[in-house]
């Protein structure tokens, strides 16, 4: 047996799991293809079942498991999702092991799955250990979530897809946390012979794989330092890579990039708006890169796809990405403005901002807590606003119209 998977087994796999999964969409994306000029589809792996293309592997690996045996598994939530579905179809016991940090979304779907569910730890990898102890101590299979050639042979059928979907690809963004996803797409792509280059992604808080590909590539380019701490692309937070992934990567990557915690941000933001898709942070991952690799219009790529591999986000976290975006963006608007604290200030304030046609979302006007004299009062009012034109003028016209001491809020978000 090569130690690379073949064309020929992931085939003949994909009639095995193609009962239980989804032919996810290729879709075009107007809204993308305008915006870098270029032909761009996003392979939806948001739709499949479970939310993610994670149930491919897990079907692969446990479907042709004949005896009655007790199944483990170490996730940051996807790949729990897609064991569990799989093992309650076969009517296997599951135990799945996830780091505490896991969206309330992907634990709860989990167990609705009939898994047994135990939390623990920072990130995968510390999950990855005590999923590791009990298949020991209970003679369970685990099921790797990404060091398994099962695996990587049904996230591979990601790839048939795409080849069945759009017959010439020029290249594609492929996210990566442990790599099966990219080690299964890059390989069934290169060996039935496109040309397709293949880009793989991390977060720059995770940046292990592109550490490891610029050392062996690139040994002169500066490594970048590994935070460990929580990211919005919780899916591919994965300090360490492993080695069969790794073999995947040197032979069919063509390149890795690092997309920051902001462009990702501002990526769902802008599916969601643009595209009404949910992705979540790993899934947007490779759309921003994708965004990043074609600024200033230097690549000749014509057909683009960009793997949204997952969308079990956080509604949470979907809250205050929409507001973040809204003021990135321009369309809200917070500003801090003193006014004299005598009657009709604040009326007079208002209707100003009515003038400049921008809509009161929130209003705090606090004599206890301002900061100004005694006889001012600071008056903080969040706007909601068409465009960062609109957010501009609004601002040029209070101070037209008197007002001082206007300190616009949130202007500026930390990139990291």
């Amino acid at each position: 047996m090569s130690d690379f998977i073949s064309t020929k087994e992931v085939e003949e796999r994909y009639q095995i799991i193609k009962p239980y999964i989804y032919k996810t969409p290729l879709y075009q994306s107007m809204h993308y293809s305008e915006l870098i000029g270029r032909n761009v589809f996003l392979k939806l792996e948001n739709l499949n079942f479970t939310g993610s293309f994670k149930i491919r592997g897990a079907a692969s690996a446990i479907l042709p498991i004949k005896e009655n045996i007790s199944i483990t598994a170490a996730s940051a939530g996807n790949h729990a999702q897609g064991v569990a579905r799989i093992c309650q179809a076969k009517g296997l016991p599951a135990t799945i092991f996830m780091p505490s940090a896991t969206p309330l979304k992907k634990v709860n779907s989990t167990k609705k799955f009939g898994a047994n569910v135990r939390l623990g730890g920072m990130t995968f990898d510390d999950a990855f250990i005590s999923a590791e102890e009990f298949a020991k101590e209970h003679n369970a299979y685990l099921v790797h979530a990404f060091a398994n050639r099962d695996v990587i042979m049904g996230q591979a059928s990601v790839g048939l897809e795409l080849k069945q979907q759009l017959d010439t690809c020029d290249i594609v963004f492929v996210p990566i946390g442990g790599g099966g996803l990219i080690s299964g797409v890059s390989a069934y792509l290169k060996q039935i012979g496109s040309k397709a280059k293949i880009i793989g992604v991390q977060t720059r808080y995770y940046p292990n794989v592109f550490n490891s590909f610029v050392e062996e590539n690139h040994p002169e380019a500066s490594q970048v330092h590994q935070i460990i701490k929580p990211t919005i692309a919780d899916g591919i937070a994965v300090k360490q890579h492993q080695e069969i992934s790794d073999r995947y990567i040197k032979k069919f990557v063509d390149e890795i990039v690092l997309v920051t915690e902001n462009d990702i941000a501002l990526t769902i933001f802008e599916l969601l708006e643009k595209d009404t898709i949910l992705a979540e942070g790993a899934g947007a991952a490779s759309v921003a890169a994708m965004k990043n690799y074609f600024q200033g219009n230097k690549h000749p790529y014509k057909n683009v796809v960009s793997i949204i591999s997952g969308g079990n986000v956080d509604i949470n976290l979907v809250d205050k990405i929409i507001s973040r975006g809204l003021l990135q963006t321009g369309r809200h608007l917070r500003v801090a403005v003193t006014i004299p604290d005598k009657p009709n200030s604040l009326a007079n304030l208002l209707t100003t901002i009515g003038s400049l046609g921008g809509n009161i979302l929130d209003i705090e006007h606090n004599r206890a807590f301002s900061s100004s004299d005694y006889y001012e009062v600071d008056c903080f009012c969040d706007i909601e606003t068409t465009d960062a034109k609109h957010k501009e003028s609004i601002v040029d016209g209070l101070r037209k119209a008197g007002y001082q001491n206007i300190k616009e809020k949130g202007k500026r978000f930390k990139h990291s």
